[in-house]
């Protein structure tokens, strides 16, 4: 068994009658609760405090909460309220033999850099004893997951998610690496390059300090290179709290197989920093990112050439333009810097129709699903998206235009949207445009009018529809709900959406499954647009447009005099409008995801033995990659 780094060491030294003996825990990061062993209740409060201050060489203390407490706050006389004690479902105190380790789920906890807080000594006798409302929310999930999600948004959501409430291996990184090992039975390569293949090639840990107004903040980031088999990489940047080594690495992993999927020439990257961006002010959170760009600049992990970070999680075009900003300053005078990040504001190198790209990705997925008849059978489905009622888990940039998308061009009716506060939920459709305003103008979803609301976000995945669609967070979808999922067609705009418990207990039920590799895969697609924007210094459709307008004028006005009818100007506008930027993105990405689906479904008639869109898109991308690496070989 692979060993803890986070485990509490037993000291060998430590006296059996008295004294003082502290667990020492590896720094960095440092974990959002604390650890203590006072063998008798002499120790004093004042000795404790004084040593509380030194969580910087690794020693941590029991009374540490995941927030610092006010200057008058105060536990009760005689010992700790349940405030301050880690208690599982059951509300029995977490209390383990000197030498036990915390749960699992209070170990994954940890702070984004802040000192732990002092506090008082834990209860007599060698005993350790967690102290931490974290770990409190994460052990009592069934009982409080609503309540703290409500608070505190989808990122505690997803950490308790993680826990796993059917016992299932909720470990993105291993839920990947499951699902790799699937395919790979159906690839004919040799084991050692499948090894390479599967493998993260590169991945650091970045600890960075940030001064925030007098004091100075550690704060802990990561980026991972899973593949260098194409350069550059490719790979957003996320700003969350539950940001670790392991989610970035899957999430590297999923970029490489997602650009093999859409033809897109870049391998895997993902990078992603431990924070709550809404904690803090935009001048802060421009000093983090520049710090965060400043470190993967003098480790070669960001540049034209190299590694391409993008919006992600928690980021958008105002962090890449302070990136972009970053990487000039450090690199003067050459060409192409703009193009060491996509995601840009259009003024800055970015390129028209990235915001709404993963969006409308999804959307072209689900169509040419549907004019696919063979696997819309197999959905139980039928026609078009024209009436089909849809419910959409996450209502941020792709969930958003996923859903404006699909009502306003496609006719499709948006029954349910669910938040981290809760669900809003209309068997008539929703007006999506009119939500986002109320959402804009209240702050949330909630009693948004006509609507019913329901309590929880992940409410709208057990709603009555035909189509669901998770755009918010991983590890969603699980063995505890899947039973309860109605739609016949889930489309994953989100990463990892769907366990694989839960997707094996959706494909025995007949529901169809198209896999987050290929369907949101519009957004690294439009960033390579970008990247080849910037790198050719010239804006789509500035050489064409004006030529594409006159041609087109010519020919309406051809039919016009056949005809001998002048036609209507609503009606002649649309065909003389010659081709701008935004029209030759979506374009562009229209034809990728058709031909990628196409090559999915190819894979699927060739492979008789495999019968789901995610082990067909999974073989699809590591015979790609497996082919780059037999024709170009391995040097040296």
């Amino acid at each position: 068994m692979r060993r803890d780094p986070w485990r509490a060491r037993r000291s060998s030294a430590h006296p059996a009658g008295g004294g003082r003996e502290f667990a020492r825990l590896p720094s960095p990061p440092l974990p959002a609760f604390s650890v203590a062993i006072l063998p008798s209740r002499s120790s004093s409060v004042k000795g404790f405090r004084r040593h509380a201050h030194r969580g910087r060489n690794g020693l941590l203390f029991a009374g540490g909460d995941p927030e610092p407490r006010k200057q008058d706050e105060r536990p009760p006389a005689g010992g700790h309220s349940s405030r301050y004690r880690g208690r599982d479902a059951l509300g029995k105190t977490w209390a383990a033999r000197r030498g036990a380790v915390a749960p699992a789920a209070a170990r994954r906890t940890v702070r984004e850099g802040t000192r732990p807080a002092p506090g008082p000594p834990v209860a007599s006798g060698p005993a350790l004893r967690i102290e931490s409302r974290a770990a409190v929310a994460l052990a009592a999930v069934p009982r409080l997951l609503r309540a703290r999600a409500g608070r505190r948004g989808w990122e505690e959501a997803g950490v308790a998610r993680r826990n796993g409430a059917a016992r299932e291996d909720l470990n993105l990184n291993n839920i990947v690496a499951r699902q790799f090992d699937r395919a790979a039975r159906h690839v004919k390569l040799p084991a050692g390059l499948l090894e390479q293949i599967k493998a993260c090639n590169n991945v650091i840990h970045i600890q960075f300090p940030v001064k925030i107004g007098k004091e100075y903040r550690i704060f802990h980031g990561w980026r991972a290179e899973h593949s260098h088999h194409r350069k550059p990489l490719k790979g957003g940047i996320r700003y969350s709290r539950m940001v670790d080594q392991d989610e970035i690495m899957a999430l590297a992993a999923l970029m490489t197989f997602k650009c093999a999927i859409a033809n897109v020439p870049f391998g895997g990257s993902k990078g992603g920093i431990r924070l709550r961006s809404r904690n803090y002010p935009p001048e802060v959170l421009e000093r983090i990112t520049r710090r965060f760009t400043a470190e993967l600049i003098r480790k070669n992990f960001i540049g034209p050439g190299e590694n391409v970070p993008a919006p992600d999680y928690g980021t958008g075009e105002r962090e890449m333009a302070w990136i972009a900003d970053t990487y000039d300053a450090f690199h003067p005078g050459q060409l192409d810097n703009m193009a060491c990040v996509t995601g840009k504001p259009v003024t800055q190198g970015g390129i028209r129709g990235r915001t709404a790209a993963t969006g409308r990705g999804v959307v072209y997925g689900l169509r040419e699903f549907f004019r696919t008849p063979r696997d819309v059978a197999r959905a139980g489905l039928d026609g078009g998206l024209e009436g089909k009622r849809i419910a959409i888990q996450g209502f941020g940039n792709v969930g958003y235009h996923a859903a404006r998308i699909l009502q306003e061009e496609d006719g499709a009716k948006i029954v349910a949207v669910g938040e981290w506060d809760g669900t809003v939920y209309d068997p008539n459709g929703l007006n999506i445009k009119a939500l986002a305003r109320h959402r804009k103008k209240t702050g949330s979803i909630r009693r948004f009018p006509g609507a019913k609301t329901l309590e929880k976000g992940t409410d709208c995945l057990e709603v009555d529809c035909d189509i669901l669609i998770p755009a918010a967070l991983e590890n969603q979808i699980t063995l505890e709900n899947a039973h309860r999922i109605k739609a016949r067609l889930v489309a994953e705009a989100a990463n990892g959406p769907t366990t694989p418990g839960a997707e094996e207990v959706l494909l025995k039920r007949g529901v169809f499954i198209i896999p987050d590799i290929y369907l949101n895969a519009g957004g690294v697609t439009v960033s390579y647009f970008e990247w080849t924007k910037n790198i050719s210094h010239m804006r789509y459709g500035r050489l064409e447009k004006k030529l594409d307008e006159e041609l087109r004028k010519s020919f309406v006005a051809a039919i016009e005099s056949l005809v001998g009818k002048k036609m209507r100007p609503g009606m002649r506008q649309p065909l003389v409008r010659g081709m701008g930027e935004e029209d030759l993105v979506n374009s562009g990405l229209e034809e990728t995801m058709i031909t990628a689906y196409q090559e999915i479904s190819e894979v699927m008639r060739r492979k008789r033995t495999v019968h789901d869109m995610r082990t067909a898109a999974y073989i699809l991308a590591i015979e790609k990659v497996g082919q780059s690496y037999l024709e170009l070989g391995i040097f040296p």
